[in-house]
């Protein structure tokens, strides 16, 4: 009888893990880009986790992980992740050179944020330097984050150490006036 009656009725959860069919790895990646152009962060954070949860070696879980985190101020979260996007880029041959560019220019841009000025100048250098000729580089999820914002980024990080002329140059170079 009690088979009968619990058998025949409907749901006794409202948990939604147990009823719906799992999501799948493609649409958490989707949902947590959503989310980090949105501007919202830790929604992101929770749908790359979701993500990496189903496959742990794709180098874009760790690069939009690493993004998320540093835009929600958690720098070493960021940039620990974004650490492992490059070491999980190989796994990716064709967005290879992007997940590596993108991943570096995070890591430099978390260096700024952090007073390491010097390293923040060594991680871009990275970026420009993989660049070809005349090649801009902008963040594929975030067009704010390109050549020119790392370039004046590289030029505070030299201004705040000091070297005031090179900080000069960069600015020049980019048609930038100062009085």
């Amino acid at each position: 009888v009690f088979l009968i009656l619990f058998g025949c009725s409907e749901e006794f959860s409202d948990n939604d893990f147990l009823f719906n069919p799992p999501e799948q790895y493609d649409a958490l990646i989707e949902t947590g880009w959503a989310h980090f152009q949105s501007g919202m962060f830790q929604e992101a954070i929770d749908a790359f986790i979701g993500a990496s949860e189903r496959n742990a070696i794709e180098p874009e879980v760790y690069l939009g992980l690493g993004w998320s985190y540093a835009r929600n101020l958690e720098l070493i979260k960021g940039e620990n992740n974004l650490k492992k996007a490059i070491a999980f880029a190989i796994f990716d041959s064709l967005n290879l050179a992007k997940i590596t560019a993108e991943s570096l220019a995070g890591i430099g841009l978390i260096k700024l944020a952090a007073g390491n000025y010097a390293e923040c100048i060594t991680y871009i250098d990275q970026v420009l330097d993989s660049l070809e000729d005349d090649e801009l580089f902008a963040f594929s999820m975030d067009s704010s984050v390109n050549s020119q914002t790392l370039k004046i980024s590289k030029a505070t990080s030299h201004y705040y150490l000091g070297e005031i002329e090179q900080s000069f140059l960069i600015l020049q170079d980019l048609g930038i006036e100062l009085d």
